[in-house]
């Protein structure tokens, strides 16, 4: 879906890996129920107004709700969650690539485009995650944004990485499922393409009118990418 005027000759592609590339944001979502759980807490699986699309929304609803049983800080929970991700969920490799989401890189591939992945998601499940897909022969350079400057608010971070694959930002496309990362890559001058992942749909009218182009599967994103780069 074409969403704006006629876009910038595009060289290089700038990948998300969470919720782009890799269908984990359930995983994220329902991270603060296996908490709650380990902690003996038993919930309705019916019957939870406080469940939202981040967990970290989930756990400030729950800390305001009266449902709430946890003796814990809202900052040892999230640091719970965080724990539980990236030592139990990421080194099994259970988070899987999206439907698609090699037959995109590999368009991109064939077409001798350069790539590179810029993900929030900390190491070494970062490195566990590219190597058990695979997905880290095609990426020239991969790097993590958790806990480090510049990342995803920083527009120094899509200049950066254009820079390190050799272009402007001008010349390269940023494909992402974030809101957040899309506002800053337009504001580092990037090219902005959205997928669809269900975690951000509260935020869907920013991103159509943030985005250039606004994917719901890789089928489409694919297509798109042979289409504009073989031009």
């Amino acid at each position: 879906l074409l969403l704006t005027g006629e876009e910038m000759y595009m060289r290089a592609i700038i990948f998300d890996m969470d919720g782009t590339l890799l269908d984990s944001e359930g995983y994220w979502t329902r991270a603060p129920l296996v908490l709650l759980e380990r902690k003996g807490i038993h919930v309705d699986p019916n019957n939870m107004p406080w469940m939202a699309e981040s967990f970290r929304k989930t756990l400030k609803n729950y800390f305001e709700s009266p449902d709430c049983q946890l003796d814990m800080t809202m900052d040892e929970c999230v640091a719970w969650c965080k724990n539980y991700m990236y030592t139990e969920i990421y080194p099994k490799g259970v988070p899987q690539l999206k439907p698609g989401a090699l037959d995109t890189l590999e368009a991109a591939r064939q077409l001798n485009v350069p790539m590179c992945l810029l993900s929030a998601t900390a190491e070494p499940s970062l490195t566990t995650s590219v190597n058990l897909t695979g997905i880290v022969r095609y990426f020239q350079f991969y790097q993590t944004t958790c806990d480090v400057r510049p990342n995803k608010n920083d527009v120094e971070l899509f200049e950066n990485a254009a820079h390190k694959l050799g272009f402007e930002t001008k010349d390269c496309l940023v494909i992402e499922d974030a809101l957040y990362a899309m506002t800053t890559a337009r504001a580092a001058g990037c090219n902005v393409w959205a997928i669809e992942d269900v975690k951000h749909e509260k935020d869907l009218p920013v991103i159509l009118q943030t985005a250039s182009r606004y994917f719901h599967n890789h089928q489409e994103l694919s297509q798109a990418i042979r289409e504009e780069f073989s031009k």
